[in-house]
């Protein structure tokens, strides 16, 4: 990824030699390029883009990995803002990172906003109905269970916006695990893609009274403050980090 607003989105590197990686080329609009995920299975790269020439998402074709190629875009400027928005109104800006529904034509992309109303998770129809890989179309929009406008003190900062999570396909449901800062990990029940649902959470501030924090994480308030989550399909888990707190696993169960 490139955060600079003068580089491109992201770069491509040639790693048959991992002892010395190769720059190919930069990809995508000028601007804040925040993160990118691919889909393996499909050849789909998702690039979420917070600032710059252009703001949103973007997905390629990376069937030739040495040249990615743009099949379609969601422009976050011409759709309501944050700005315009009360807590849990679909709105959008500061995209941050997508993930691909690993089983269905669905996107899900997350916005994280560090100040005022927070940014919730979005899906997209990218050709489970109406819309399109070139096309993609907004079905569903949830903000985390407690979420509430995060005032200017820098304590406050991201507090109840969304962060990195990931998809987890389990049986006839598809759920996401998300590492929401002050929210702790959540679940989201998105097998009904135009109504996602946050049903489970676990507070990931355990033994907090036990850790001294250094000044640059104590700027941030208190705990939790989870960073991300990631599933493990094989072993059917999913481990998540708090910025405070450490390292945890869970499984999922009925």
């Amino acid at each position: 990824m490139n955060y600079g607003l003068e580089s491109n989105g992201f770069d491509v590197y040639d790693v048959s030699d991992p002892t010395s990686p190769r720059k190919l080329g930069e990809y995508g609009p000028q601007g804040a390029g925040h993160d990118i995920n691919v889909d393996p299975e499909r050849d789909l790269l998702c690039c979420a883009y917070q600032s710059g020439q252009f703001i949103g998402f973007i997905i390629y074709d990376v069937s030739d990995p040495r040249n990615p190629t743009e099949i379609g875009r969601f422009d976050y400027t011409k759709r309501k803002s944050y700005d315009e928005a009360n807590v849990g109104e679909e709105a959008f800006g500061a995209a941050h990172h997508g993930h691909f529904d690993p089983r269905r034509d669905l996107l899900v992309l997350g916005d994280e906003r560090p100040q005022g109303v927070p940014g919730g998770k979005h899906v997209f129809d990218i050709g489970w109905k109406n819309g399109s890989l070139k096309n993609p179309v907004p079905v569903g929009f949830t903000v985390s269970p407690n979420a509430r406008r995060m005032e200017d003190e820098y304590a406050e900062r991201f507090d109840w916006t969304g962060h990195h999570f990931d998809i987890v396909p389990k049986g006839e449901a598809t759920l996401v695990a998300s590492a929401d800062w002050h929210e702790g990990v959540v679940v989201y029940d998105i097998t009904d893609p135009t109504t996602p649902t946050p049903v489970d959470r676990y507070r990931t501030d355990d033994g907090v009274s036990d850790i001294r924090v250094n000044d640059e994480v104590s700027q941030l308030g208190k705990a939790p403050m989870a960073w991300k989550t990631e599933y493990n399909e094989e072993r059917d888990f999913i481990v998540a980090s708090d910025t405070f707190t450490g390292l945890y696993t869970f499984e999922l169960t009925s």
